[in-house]
């Protein structure tokens, strides 16, 4: 039984610590924090993000051959690729909602003059890379021309 789980970027990778509570007859009462390390594979439909490719975090690895060997031979990690997923609709909500804020206060710097329509900002992938997880998106709106006035032409004679 899973009772919680935190999800970080870790390197090019995600970590996740699952709280756990194992059953059945080799359990013997096994219970503590499984961390698992694994790549993001992102579903922009479902807007979900899942973990592929799972191992056992090295320490823990170590920690598992010691005291709960079982728990390595078990499919335990197969299941979870298949089954854990973290739901990010309502952050994705909420970075949309700044991509639109942001050109809205869009300011273009002297002498160049023009106009943005953000129409929608939609995220296409989740990748990790140093450290970081970054949106990929597809942005989509229109813009009138722009022009450029330079800095002699807007001075009065």
């Amino acid at each position: 039984d899973i009772s919680g789980a935190r999800l970080r970027v870790l390197g090019d990778g995600l970590l996740v610590a699952l709280d756990f509570q194992a059953r059945g007859p080799f359990a013997r009462g096994a219970r503590g924090r499984l961390f698992l390390r694994g790549h993001s594979a992102f579903d922009p439909q479902a807007k979900v993000l899942r973990l592929a490719g799972l191992d056992y975090e090295l320490a823990t690895r170590s920690r598992l051959l010691k005291s709960a060997g079982w728990l390595l031979r078990s499919d335990l990690l197969a299941a979870l690729e298949r089954e854990a997923r973290f739901d990010v609709a309502a952050t994705l909500r909420e970075a949309d909602r700044k991509a639109q804020e942001a050109v809205h206060n869009l300011r273009f710097p002297a002498g160049l003059k023009g106009e943005i329509r953000l129409e929608s900002a939609t995220v296409t992938d989740l990748v990790v890379a140093d450290g970081y997880l970054y949106a990929r998106c597809r942005i989509t709106g229109t813009s009138t021309p722009l022009t450029w006035t330079s800095a002699a032409a807007r001075k009065p004679a």
